[in-house]
């Protein structure tokens, strides 16, 4: 009988080197970048980042709001309501963000669950898909990301290649 471990970044944390975290680069495989919006993955990887580094839930938050700062951008996630920009370029990318964006809105309205408007939405959605953990650590709640193995995206949302282009 063969068994299966689960994996995840504070399971594996003692076999890194310092300075360096495990990616969970099985939500691209998987095919979850597909379906949640693009700042997924970038949240996805500081929670594991910091999670290693033994930081609480709360600093983890703040630390991807501070990101925010730094780059000079007040939202990681698509503003439905904003005006279009002028410019050719600027429009174009936005019309293209606006179509993927609203595919995986639509999408994962279709299932029961939201677009994310927030750090705190996005967190949330990766729990309620089981690709994060919340646990309590020496300091208070953590964040703990599931490595593996890891459940493909039609497992969960029930969707398949056509649902978004």
């Amino acid at each position: 009988m063969s068994r299966s471990f689960i994996q995840t970044s504070l399971s594996v944390r003692h076999e890194m080197e310092p300075g360096m975290y495990p990616n969970p680069n099985q939500f691209v495989h998987q095919g979850w970048v597909r379906y949640l919006p693009l700042s997924a993955i970038v949240i996805l990887n500081i929670i594991s980042m910091d999670s290693t580094a033994g930081m609480t839930t709360q600093e983890t938050i703040e630390d991807i709001k501070e990101l925010l700062i730094r780059r000079k951008k007040d939202r990681l996630f698509f503003d439905f309501n904003a005006k279009p920009p002028k410019g050719k370029r600027a429009l174009e990318e936005y019309e293209a963000d606006l179509q993927r964006e609203s595919q995986i809105r639509d999408i994962l309205e279709r299932f029961g669950f939201y677009y994310p408007q927030s750090v705190e939405d996005m967190i949330d959605l990766f729990k309620k898909f089981g690709l994060v953990f919340e646990m309590l650590g020496e300091r208070g709640p953590v964040f703990d990301v599931l490595l593996g193995p890891y459940p493909h995206v039609s497992d969960v949302l029930k969707v398949d290649e056509s649902d978004v282009r």
